[in-house]
């Protein structure tokens, strides 16, 4: 399986690759075919009765984050204006808003 990853740190297409070194084509995608499903088969064989699955050699996890929930806010109108404001926002902010905005009208 060498002959693969030689052939992915050169750098070159897979043509050109198989051309210098002398394998055809076909056989270069007999192999990785084959790598896929041995490195399947690791992956569906040790993820039986295991949360984390097995990553086979030379590849990577991973792993989908879900962004945190944003907080609610609070809009706040008052005349012709509106402010909104962090749901998480104190009594006592809720209230300086409030009276900047009153005189304001």
């Amino acid at each position: 399986m060498g002959v693969l990853k030689e052939r992915q740190e050169s750098g070159r297409s897979i043509r050109a690759w198989c051309r210098e070194n002398k394998i055809t084509e076909k056989t270069y995608h007999y192999w990785q075919r084959k790598l896929r499903e041995i490195a399947a088969d690791q992956v569906t064989r040790g993820s039986a009765g295991s949360s984390q699955l097995p990553v086979p050699g030379g590849w990577a996890v991973c792993t989908h984050i879900r962004p945190e929930p944003k907080a609610s806010a609070v809009s706040i109108e008052i005349g012709r204006f509106r402010v909104t404001v962090s749901a998480d926002a104190g009594s006592e902010q809720l209230e300086k808003v409030c009276r900047v905005l009153m005189s304001l009208c």
